[in-house]
């Protein structure tokens, strides 16, 4: 009797399984997600790992823009590295965007499209990673700055007044004027010991809920992966800061590593690089993966590392 009803309602869940396996599929074709390969030539592809074209050879550490039509980056050229380039995807056809004070190390933009930030070159007998932050609008004018400092997994908060960043001791917060808007010590916000943290982490706050982040973790991995390391895995946890890490969500397996998280627009997939146990060791063996925010759906698309994501349509606003 309880195999039969057992199996009367799989049969009845099946529809509305597939409905909902679709319809993730659907809303993932939406993402245009870039990312880098082996040779770290630049490839444009939907999230659902359709349509994939080159679209830029070795340009460094670019911004894809959010209606992904555009890629900035630092200039490629020795004699004039002050300045940051933008590319039209479409056409190919690149043009200088803005200048700054020094040469550009990475390039970041605000999820809707009206700020850019550029890391730059400290100046002359500052520590080498003491980097300073310059944040522009999208016409190229300077609207504030962040003093020289070690900070790292920079990004903008999802309604673009702030940027995110760590300097693997705290989670910083700054206004856009450069000011400290908030500090919290990554033992609180992550449950873990100092000796965890490292400038690879990246705490991303979702763009559509300033509360909730997708995290790396420095975890145990499986044998298979230590043996061929000797290093900790990296998993992707969801962690809400209105509740204790303990409460966080692991949304990868334990022989999966993963890094580099970043959010669809909707706030309602994640995508990152990484690779399995299986290939660890191996000359290239980084894939880009997508997940849900959920922990659903765990998909490997693409081989490939540094994922961006823009979106081919515009977010729906959905009411809570």
């Amino acid at each position: 009797m309880k195999k039969t009803l057992a199996a009367l309602l799989a049969f009845a869940l099946a529809p509305w399984l597939f409905a909902r396996a679709a319809s993730a599929a659907d809303e993932a074709a939406l993402d245009a997600v870039s990312f880098t390969d082996s040779k770290n030539e630049v490839w444009l592809m939907r999230g659902d790992g359709s349509g994939k074209r080159r679209i830029a050879g070795k340009i460094g550490a670019y911004a894809l823009s959010p209606d992904a039509t555009s890629l900035a980056f630092p200039s490629l050229d020795p004699k004039d590295v002050n300045k940051v380039v933008l590319k039209d995807i479409a056409s190919g056809a690149e043009k200088d965007f803005l200048r700054t004070k020094a040469g550009v190390y990475s390039v970041f933009w605000s999820p809707d499209g009206g700020k850019i930030a550029c890391k730059i070159k400290p100046p002359p007998g500052a520590p080498t990673y003491a980097t300073p932050i310059f944040i522009f609008d999208r016409n190229g004018a300077q609207i504030g700055q962040i003093p020289g400092q070690s900070l790292w997994g920079v990004g903008f908060a999802g309604d673009g007044a702030s940027l995110v960043a760590q300097d693997m001791e705290s989670l910083l917060v700054f206004k856009l004027d450069g000011s400290l808007l908030s500090k919290t010590p990554l033992t609180a916000f992550t449950g873990q010991p100092k000796v965890k943290f490292s400038s690879s982490d990246v705490y991303a706050p979702s763009p559509v809920d300033p509360d909730i982040f997708v995290c790396t973790k420095a975890v145990p991995g499986t044998k298979a992966f230590f043996k061929a390391t000797e290093e900790d895995n990296s998993a992707l946890f969801l962690h809400d800061r209105r509740k204790d890490p303990a409460a966080d969500v692991r949304l990868t397996p334990e022989n999966l590593l993963a890094m580099d998280p970043v959010w669809s627009l909707d706030g309602k997939r994640i995508y990152f690089s990484g690779y399995p146990d299986t290939r660890a060791g191996t000359a290239y063996p980084f894939a880009v993966y997508r997940v849900g925010r959920d922990g659903s759906g765990l998909t490997e698309i693409a081989p490939g590392a540094g994922s961006l994501v823009g979106r081919t349509s515009p977010v729906k606003q959905e009411t809570k």
